[in-house]
Parts: structure tokens; sequence; C-alpha cells
């Protein structure tokens, strides 16, 4: 009876820790936010977004993850030409491009933000 036992415990404990994590790695819909409606300039709409989520200690701040730093206009506006950085944002999955942030995502109105300053020619203003 207790050899029983002991297999389904460890049974049950094998099915539980092969759970899959929940990686936060949804897609993120712009669609219905309009330009009009979100601060896309630099200075106040996307710099501190990426200051807040991506610029940050151990992720994108010097020396930058993945050779990535994301601190100033020039490496900010140099990396938003990218195709993957507007991938990783939106949370797509394209292209095997990670999600980033990775565990915090940026809201529908902080992608939209950064995508219009990005269509709009990343201005620096």
């Amino acid at each position: 009876m207790y050899k029983y036992v002991g297999v389904v415990i460890l049974v049950g404990i094998s099915f539980f820790a092969c759970k899959k994590e929940k990686t936060n790695a949804d897609p993120i819909n712009t669609s219905a936010i309009s330009c009009a409606d979100v601060d896309s300039t630099f200075a106040s709409g996307v710099r501190p977004i990426i200051a807040k989520s991506c610029a940050i200690a151990g992720c994108h701040k010097s020396p930058g993850r993945g050779g990535v730093i994301l601190e100033s206009y020039e490496q900010i506006s140099t990396e938003s030409q990218k195709s993957r950085f507007l991938i990783a944002i939106k949370r797509s999955g394209e292209n095997g491009v990670s999600p980033m942030p990775p565990s915090n995502p940026l809201t529908a109105e902080e992608v939209k933000s950064i995508s219009c300053w990005i269509d709009a020619g990343s201005l620096d203003n």
C-alpha cells in the first residue's frame, strides 16, 4: 500500500515540476490606439518609457545585455531602426526575437508611443 502511495506522490511531483512557466509573452495589440492618442515625442514620450523599462541595471544600461545599450538618443534611435526592436517590444515572437522587457511588458500605449515615434522618423524632439 505504502509503495503505491509513494509512486503516486512521485508522479504528482514530476507532473507539477514539468509545468511550463508563464512567460508573459502575449503579443501586444496596438491597433485600437491612434498616434494622436499618445505622446510620441522622444523627450517626454519615448525616453521615459525606455529609461524605466529598458535602460536599467542588468538590462540595457551600460554595459548592456546582448551588447545593446539604450541610454542616449543616439543609442535608442539606432536600435529602433532595427526590425527586431519593435518585434521585441510588441512581443510578437517573430523570427525568434525574445519579448522585451522579459518580465514586465510595456503597455499597449507605451508600445504605440514608441512605434509612432519610429514611424515619424525617430526625431530627437
